[in-house]
This record gives structure tokens, C-alpha cells and sequence, in this order.
């Protein structure tokens, strides 16, 4: 029973954002060239020492430590889940 509400708020959530982009509420997502090896983000880059989206703004710089404690938080996470989706399907089968 829950696993179809879960189904049917998702289905209702990617709607109203396909809605909302559509009406041209909100952006669809862009690949971001913060990376790019263009010759006009070259020439930003040398004097700022930055990288820049294409539309101007900076990129900002993130430090290693923010990344790895990303991936501990998302091993964390997967390792809950796979416990809550074993105890889930334990529960179901009694």
C-alpha cells in the first residue's frame, strides 16, 4: 500500500515540474561547462585564476574534504536504506 503512494507522489512531483518548466516557472537543469577548454573562459581564467560559467558567474571552489565527507554521508545513507529496505521486506514476507 505504501509503496504505491510513494509511486503515485512521484509520479505527481515529476509532473508539476515538467508543468513548471513548461509554463517557464522554473529552468530545465543545464550541464554545467564550469570545465570547458573554450578560449573565452581561457582568457577569464589566466587573470582571475578561476573558472567561469558561461554565463559569468564563478565557479566556486570547493575544498577535497566537502567531497569526501559527501561520499561518507552517501555510504552512510546507502547502508541505512539497504537495512531499512531489508527489515521492510522481513516484515512483509512474516
Amino acid at each position: 500500500m505504501y509503496g504505491r503512494f510513494l509511486i503515485v507522489a512521484f509520479t505527481a512531483y515529476l509532473l508539476s515540474v515538467a508543468v513548471a518548466i513548461a509554463r517557464g516557472v522554473l529552468a530545465a537543469p543545464e550541464a554545467s561547462d564550469c570545465n570547458s577548454d573554450s578560449d573565452s573562459n581561457e582568457e577569464a581564467n589566466t587573470e582571475t585564476n578561476t573558472l567561469s560559467y558561461p554565463n559569468g558567474a564563478l565557479c566556486p571552489a570547493r575544498p577535497l574534504y566537502r567531497y569526501i565527507l559527501l561520499l561518507l554521508l552517501g555510504l552512510v545513507l546507502l547502508t541505512l536504506l539497504g537495512y531499512v529496505l531489508s527489515v521492510s521486506i522481513l516484515a512483509l514476507i512474516d
